[in-house]
């Protein structure tokens, strides 16, 4: 009889599976009435004493669907908005963190695209922080919130702050048409096979020897549209064939203009936690920390994936986040974010 051939070996990799880590979330049981008295009596109070903590630890503990209902509350029962009420009461210092937290987030990330678009130049890392980060669904309620916010198309005014391989990276995303991560009945083969094929596209600008630009508009056409798990499939394919991490790659080859979101898709990709806990690190950096950046990364990552996140700092860093951001405490603001860091 024949012998049979023996089975091909299957090289794969089994990625551990990573739950969401929220900081924040819903209070059980929750009273908005009792906690929008506990807020106007605190509030009353703030001149003669130091209610601000106590402020600062009922609003930081409720999720933002939970402020949203208090702040309803508040507007029925004492007719005054209660976001203006404590904007004037904490100070002009804590008026971004607390509209941080009272925004939907939707509207919260609406707004921070604005301002990006605002100026003569617009601001690219905040568009790729926000634009390659959220997902088709969360993309889709942004671009409602900024239409109905600014009377506005996003895309049309993204399109006209930008151009070249920028623009058609982003606006590839920003339509929501990326696939999703699959379900966990994929089929590992698959997405091998499929990386596989897109590791030799990838690899023919390298072995062609074409140009920055061209190499550029294959990376683009290659990251727009697959899922961050075949991302990950296709990155361990191709640095299999070139010997180099794929952030090396494309800092070698790709024009400048476009190498800034390509590498933060191929980070997100890899370990968007990891990805999150170095744009909070630069953020502390900088001799003029960007306090709307750090808020914002603390506040919209609170209620999805701030533990990991904080793991990943941690771990990078060897300092805790909530020390990294309380280090300084002459930015008061920072009391707030330290009240959400801890869970």
């Amino acid at each position: 009889m024949p012998r049979r051939k023996p089975k091909e070996a299957v090289d794969l990799f089994v990625e551990p599976k990573v739950l969401d880590a929220p900081v924040v979330r819903d209070l059980v049981p929750f009273d908005a009435r009792l906690d929008a008295d506990q807020l106007q009596m605190a509030l009353q109070g703030i001149n003669q004493g130091s209610n601000e903590l106590e402020i600062i630890e009922l609003i930081t503990h409720r999720s933002n669907r939970q402020r949203q209902d208090i702040a309803a509350v508040f507007a029925a029962v004492y007719d005054q908005d209660l976001v203006d009420y404590l904007k004037v009461a904490l100070g002009l210092h804590m008026e971004n963190v607390i509209t941080a937290l009272f925004l939907l987030p939707d509207v919260y990330d609406a707004v921070a695209l604005h301002e990006a678009l605002e100026g003569e130049l617009a601001d690219e890392a905040t568009l790729v922080e926000i634009v390659c980060t959220r997902s088709n669904a969360e993309l889709l309620a942004l671009r409602d919130a900024y239409t109905t916010l600014y009377q506005r198309d996003l895309v049309s005014d993204f399109h006209c702050k930008s151009d070249g391989d920028f623009r058609r990276l982003l606006m590839s995303i920003i339509l929501g048409i990326r696939d999703e991560d699959p379900d966990e009945t994929i089929d590992p083969i698959q997405l091998r096979d499929q990386a596989r094929m897109e590791a030799q596209l990838l690899f023919e600008p390298i072995s062609e020897k074409l140009s920055a630009v061209q190499f550029s508009s294959t990376f683009v056409l290659m990251f727009s549209n697959p899922s961050h798990l075949q991302l990950r499939y296709t990155f361990r394919e191709f640095e299999k064939i070139v010997k180099m991490e794929t952030e090396k790659v494309i800092s070698r080859f790709v024009t400048s203009n476009v190498a800034y979101p390509l590498l933060a898709l191929v980070r997100i990709a890899k370990n968007k936690n990891a990805y999150f806990a170095d744009l909070l690190f630069q953020a502390l950096q900088n001799s003029a920390v960007d306090e709307k950046r750090l808020i914002r990364l603390i506040v919209s990552r609170s209620e999805k994936d701030l533990g990991n996140i904080k793991t990943e700092f941690q771990n990078a860093y060897r300092i805790s986040m909530d020390t990294a951001i309380s280090g300084d405490n002459s930015y008061s603001y920072r009391s707030v974010l330290s009240a959400l860091i801890r869970d």
